[in-house]
């Protein structure tokens, strides 16, 4: 399936470029020389250097709002948000400086739940942004040799642990992967200073296109780039993103981004198992 999208192919060197159109993309034309135009076209859509890139505004969220945020801090799975983090905070943060290291978004994704018509005010953003329920993800299982596969049109599906289980009824107990969505609460990233978002990118571009100019976030401090962003299929690294002239959440929003055919993906998580016989150990 294909689906509408925009892309920052314009940041990626030639090789990269090609290759990523001819897997990820369908655009018109096929060859090398066919690509190689679309990525030329793309640089030039970029335009000029974001000033404050990585630099947004952080305003703190109204006080009014706190037994909201207190609602999320207190959620069971919170804690995976503050894995080898220095600190943190609910904020306010601009954003188009925000630097951007996704490849790409559906718009198809991005304006599904555009439902506001007055335009989104805090209360809004807030449910959209940092939700204070997990909402349930789209998934079946299907059966292969000896396991099952989990699967998804949504991509932040996430194995999230083990679960094992007594069914006292038949005498049977159950063993398996806890699995659901991702975490949603949108996370900013800030390292040496520079600040990147972590998550919601579709999220983020729906709310600027509706006229929002900060979202409501977790600001998370971290000492390491490798925990400022995500990857690294499918995102920019280092290279790129410490560039004098990196790619940002303006570019998505300020139509910059390269308009091009995204095919679509679903997401897969195998399990399976085997029966064997290993020497008997203690058992306690």
């Amino acid at each position: 399936m294909l689906g509408k999208g925009l892309s920052l192919v314009g940041f990626m060197d030639q090789k990269q470029a090609i290759d990523y159109l001819a897997k990820r993309c369908q655009v018109t034309g096929k060859t090398s020389r066919d690509l190689n135009e679309h990525w030329k076209k793309a640089k030039a859509q970029l335009g000029p250097r974001v000033e404050d890139a990585g630099k947004p505004e952080i305003l703190d969220i109204p006080p009014e709002h706190k037994s909201y945020l207190d609602a999320i801090e207190k959620h069971p799975r919170f804690h995976e948000v503050l894995n080898d983090v220095r600190a943190w905070s609910f904020r306010l943060v601009k954003i188009e400086p925000l630097l951007a290291f996704q490849f790409d978004i559906s718009i198809e994704q991005a304006i599904a739940a555009a439902v506001c018509p007055s335009g989104p005010d805090l209360h809004y953003s807030l449910k959209e942004c940092l939700p204070q329920v997990i909402p349930d993800i789209v998934s079946r299982l299907e059966d292969i040799p000896n396991g099952f596969r989990i699967i998804s049109p949504e991509t932040n599906l996430r194995t999230v642990g083990k679960e094992e289980a007594f069914n006292q009824a038949i005498g049977l107990k159950l063993a398996g992967v806890r699995f659901g969505r991702g975490i949603p609460w949108m996370q900013v990233t800030r390292h040496n200073s520079k600040c990147y978002l972590y998550n919601g990118y579709h999220r983020a571009y729906r709310l600027r296109k509706m006229g929002a100019t900060h979202v409501p976030c977790i600001l998370l401090e971290v000492d390491r780039f490798s925990r400022a962003i995500a990857g690294p299929a499918g995102f920019f690294g280092s290279d790129v993103m410490r560039d004098k002239d990196p790619p940002t959440c303006a570019h998505f929003a300020q139509g910059r981004a390269y308009p091009v055919n995204l095919r679509l993906v679903e997401k897969i998580i195998e399990v399976t198992w085997r029966e064997g016989f290993r020497p008997l150990t203690a058992w306690t």
